[in-house]
């Protein structure tokens, strides 16, 4: 297991992901959408942890809150520009968390559900299962799918190294190289 600062950077197990799958299952069309949609969304998470530099101070204050990656919408744009997952996979996760806010937007209204036009549509867009009419299978089978994609990336992803810094004696042999450059080229070191 890999481990990043005292927390666990794998995905869930077959295990665990039943257990998640049959609890979403048993919620109401909005907390599915909502859950499921969090479990994605800490999936990329990890992903990114994984590729950053090992520095979870770091990664945190990217990733959380007010943080540059601090939005669902962030990380999965974020992501696909790093080629962290594809052009489909991103178009995908955008989906899923267009559906999600329209249910959490729609707080209000215990009527919507995946059979609310606008969410129905959104779902029928989904690349996965193609040939499932009802939206929330579809929905799910997408998370599904997404969720195991995901954990093939995550686990061809590895942390980055931060470049060394320049030490004395470094810029001190750049400034030699740019003096014997320039006198080469006829210069008075002016």
């Amino acid at each position: 297991m890999t481990v990043y600062g005292g927390e666990s950077l794998e995905m869930m197990s077959p295990d665990e992901a039943e257990r998640v799958l049959t609890e979403v299952g048993g919620l109401t069309d909005r907390g599915a959408a909502v859950l499921a949609s969090a479990h994605l969304d800490q999936a990329l998470t990890k992903i990114f942890r994984a590729f950053f530099i090992n520095n979870k101070a770091l990664a945190d204050r990217l990733l959380t809150g007010f943080g540059p990656l601090g939005s669902f919408y962030a990380r999965h744009e974020t992501a696909y520009a790093l080629g962290l997952i594809s052009k489909e996979e991103r178009d995908n996760t955008s989906l899923i968390r267009d559906i999600r806010n329209d249910f959490a937007h729609r707080f209000l209204d215990s009527k919507v559900s995946f059979q609310t036009p606008k969410i129905k549509d959104k779902c029928m867009q989904l690349r996965h299962g193609r040939g499932i009419k009802h939206p929330r299978r579809r929905f799910m089978l997408a998370v599904e799918y997404l969720l195991f994609q995901f954990a093939v990336g995550l686990s061809l992803t590895h942390h980055r190294k931060s470049p060394p810094s320049a030490t004395d004696e470094t810029i001190k042999k750049g400034i030699e190289a740019a003096r014997r450059w320039h006198e080469k080229k006829g210069g008075d070191g002016d």
